[in-house]
């Protein structure tokens, strides 16, 4: 008979000459199982020369590592609903926090959650249409729209790069205060359940936003009416006003 060794480190087996050990590792506790040479899904392991201390070292490790797995694992599916775990496809273009680094995409964080469902859903039923956005959100279930939804809700907007032109932005405020915005933008421009935070937004954001209602290619049945009033000029200065505050 030839002494043969597990590889994770038990006690060494009899074994007769030549007979390669196999095994199969159990994920709950990183032990391994002696099992026939031959048995369908086994992988044949070589032994290797080792003390007993490195092979005691080895399995501590093997069953740390299992111990942290699960542990994380369980830390994750508990942390509650408004995490960022299913807020990660979201952050290519919207940023991790919710705070995008492009002028492209609009910033999320801060946005009321009322709102952010209702857009949400209006992408995945067609009613809102984008390439982008469209695919992405036709995956989710209502309650990951729900938990997406607050979790970029409960994050703080920063304000972005953009210097506002003075002059505009002063021309900008004007017309904020002449058509009434903060009727149902509330003062400050912070957004009211459905109505939505469009304080500290993106610039190019904002005016592509406003030209698109204002040419029906948005629809919005309060702020069509209003976007058809603006010209460029005035959705150029709301603009530099907005993306200011």
């Amino acid at each position: 008979m030839a002494i043969g060794q597990d590889a994770i480190g038990t006690s060494p087996i009899l074994r007769p000459p030549g007979e390669v050990t196999v095994r199969r590792v159990n994920l709950r506790d990183a032990n391994p199982v002696d099992a026939a040479p031959g048995t369908p899904g086994l992988i044949p392991v070589q032994p290797t020369p080792q003390t007993t201390s490195e092979l005691g070292e080895e399995t501590m490790r093997s069953r740390t590592l299992a111990c942290v797995l699960a542990a994380t694992l369980a830390a994750w599916s508990a942390s509650g609903p408004a995490t960022a775990a299913k807020s990660d496809s979201c952050a290519h273009c919207h940023g991790t926090d919710g705070n995008s680094s492009s002028g492209n995409y609009p910033s999320l964080a801060g946005q009321t959650k009322e709102y952010l469902v209702t857009q949400i859903k209006a992408f995945k039923s067609g009613v809102r249409k984008n390439t982008m956005m469209s695919p992405s959100v036709g995956v989710l279930a209502d309650q990951d729209v729900a938990d997406v939804s607050e979790y970029f809700a409960s994050q703080t907007m920063t304000r972005g790069s953009f210097k506002p032109d003075p002059a505009l932005a002063a021309k900008g405020k004007q017309i904020v205060e002449e058509i009434k915005c903060a009727a149902c933008h509330q003062p400050g421009l912070k957004g009211l359940g459905d109505f939505p935070r469009i304080a500290r937004q993106k610039y190019p954001y904002i005016v592509k936003q406003l030209k698109e209602m204002r040419e029906g290619v948005r629809v919005s049945e309060i702020m069509g009416p209003v976007a058809k009033t603006l010209t460029d000029e005035q959705i150029e200065a709301l603009a530099h006003y907005i993306a200011g505050l």
